[in-house]
């Protein structure tokens, strides 16, 4: 079963046993990584990122779209080019020539192969929903078509108003083994599943989490819920 990281509940037994040693620091120490100089939860950290490794893991991805769609379809690998293009076949007879004019300016501008090398063909995700409560998700929430599509006018009223009023804000709830997913640092997934055991016994905790990607689309099949967050 993959392993939810933002719980600790299913944190295996053998490792509950070596937390329970250390209560006192988890409940004064604020940072994950001046646990982690504790030679015994560093090992903690490793034998949970091996459990992760072994049973695949929950994944967060937040964006704005229909919720039938991604039911259907799942989450799709394409360009930013591609979804563009597929944006405005769809949605050019409720904007005015001049809006058109102004979205294909804008992606023009924005879109060079550095910005395209870090979006296209990849779908992003968070292992926790800690996006939700330090504004992270805001802007994926708040736009449809994702960051392919709206980073160059989530400044622009006019265009930010018309893609935050298409579909509804959405946390999209997958499954994937890991070693289809890129992150940048290491033991991602233990230090994410113990920083939750933290925060739970420390509310002042930093609440570690990691943005990770896959290149490999993401089926129905593979996805546990779709949800609608309230007040986006």
């Amino acid at each position: 079963m993959a392993i939810d990281l933002s719980t600790c509940g299913n944190i295996p037994s053998n490792v509950s046993t070596i937390l329970n040693d250390h209560i006192e620091e988890f409940r004064k120490i604020e940072f994950l990584d001046e646990l982690l100089e504790i030679s015994e939860l560093h090992d903690v950290v490793v034998a949970l990122d091996q459990v992760a490794e072994s049973q695949g893991v929950v994944l967060y991805h937040y964006t704005r779209n229909f919720r039938e769609t991604l039911a259907r379809e799942g989450l799709a690998l394409k360009s930013g080019k591609e979804r563009r293009s597929e944006f405005l076949a769809q949605f050019k007879d409720q904007l005015s020539q001049s809006q058109i004019q102004k979205l294909r300016v804008g992606w023009d501008n924005y879109f060079n192969s550095e910005q395209n090398r870090s979006r296209d063909e990849r779908i992003w995700f968070n292992l926790t929903l800690s996006a939700l409560s330090n504004g992270g998700a805001f802007p994926l929430l708040s736009h449809y078509g994702g960051e392919v599509v709206y980073m160059p006018f989530s400044r622009d009223p006019d265009l930010s108003n018309f893609l935050g009023s298409i579909g509804e804000p959405l946390i999209v709830r997958a499954i994937a083994n890991v070693d289809s997913l890129t992150t940048f640092d290491v033991y991602p997934w233990g230090k994410t599943w113990l920083s939750t055991f933290h925060k739970e016994l420390n509310p002042d905790a930093i609440q570690k989490d990691f943005d990770v990607y896959t290149k490999q689309p993401i089926p129905p099949e593979c996805i546990q819920s779709i949800e609608v967050v309230s007040g986006h």
